[in-house]
């Protein structure tokens, strides 16, 4: 099940994107050789729910609510929100990462980051007790005040540099301003132990960030 702009974003993207992944090794290209992209069964137009069965202390079934955001982290953002509590956002909020800006053109070039901000602060007001991010731990409704003060932060940065007439490549060089906000993600929240095989020392943006790739590939605006 999607919402009808994720669908045509799929079809729009999805060819581009398995292009893409599949040139960061021989590894992945073969995982991604036999992979079908394939339409959702179910397709809404904003908001859709689920019945979850089972029985809930207030009565009633468990419930789970499918609504689109429009574009922020993606074109066409979705978060599912459980019995009203429990908030399943994707790669709208992550813990243990910056969060992760997807301009890659020419294979995607939608993200939204003044929209990504709206939509943050209206995920808040649901007011869940639970927040489950797109990449590391649960977490609660704190975190989506986290990353939302960090956009603002890179948007604040970002203007205040380009006033002073910076080039994009004095951007990203330029020292982070002292006493400037440091995100939550990663001054407030323990990080666990580093899962085994996974890498030490990947590469970090120095803007919006990034700290997946493997070795030898870097994504755009990325700096070591």
């Amino acid at each position: 099940m999607c919402n009808r702009s994720q669908s045509e974003e799929l079809r729009r993207k999805g060819a581009a994107y398995l292009d893409m992944f599949a040139g960061l090794g021989p590894r992945i290209a073969a995982e991604l050789a036999d992979v079908e992209l394939v339409d959702s069964d179910v397709v809404h137009d904003g908001v859709a729910e689920i019945d979850l069965g089972g029985r809930r202390a207030a009565g009633g079934g468990r419930r789970a609510e499918l609504r689109t955001w429009g574009a922020a982290h993606t074109g066409s953002g979705q978060a599912v929100l459980v019995d009203g509590r429990v908030l399943f956002c994707g790669d709208l909020v992550e813990t243990r990462m910056f969060p992760i800006a997807p301009y890659f053109p020419p294979y995607d070039a939608d993200v939204d980051a003044d929209h990504w901000i709206t939509v943050l602060d209206r995920l808040l007001a649901l007011g869940p007790a639970a927040v489950v991010p797109g990449h590391g731990e649960v977490a609660d409704a704190g975190l989506l005040t986290e990353v939302g003060d960090y956009l603002r932060h890179v948007r604040s940065r970002t203007a205040e540099l380009k006033a002073a007439g910076a080039s994009e490549e004095q951007a990203v060089a330029a020292p982070r301003p002292r006493g400037a906000h440091r995100p939550g993600v990663r001054s407030r929240r323990r990080r666990p132990a580093r899962a085994p095989g996974r890498p030490a020392g990947l590469t970090k943006c120095g803007t919006i960030g990034c700290s997946w790739p493997p070795p030898g590939w870097r994504m755009p605006g990325c700096t070591p």
